[in-house]
């Protein structure tokens, strides 16, 4: 066992427990919002509720725990590769284009 801050953790050097080896994720950009005109309040507002309005981090990160934990791909499952993509995109929601839900 290892200690680390009081907490314990074990580790197992089994290889079939060990995850796959993949290249990062690459996404294509966002776009973000741009003002021909010097921001104002009323666009500080909007921007606020626009975040609240796309705040979904917990939904898409919870329904890809739920579909990597039941799928024999686990996190490999297309489902959650596609969920991986909507969550970095959720990641940047202050700035980029609204996360489809669907």
């Amino acid at each position: 066992m290892l200690q680390l801050d009081g907490d314990e953790y074990g580790i197992c050097a089994l290889p079939e427990l060990q995850p796959k080896p993949s290249p990062p994720a690459t996404y294509p950009p966002t776009t973000d919002h741009s003002l021909d005109r010097p921001c104002d309040f009323n666009d500080i507002v909007d921007g606020v509720v626009r975040f609240f309005a796309r705040d979904v981090l917990g939904l898409i990160g919870d329904r890809h725990l739920l579909v990597a934990d039941q799928s024999q791909k686990g996190p490999y499952d297309p489902r959650c590769m596609k969920l991986a993509e909507l969550y970095s995109q959720a990641v940047d929601c202050a700035s980029a284009a609204p996360v489809d839900r669907d």
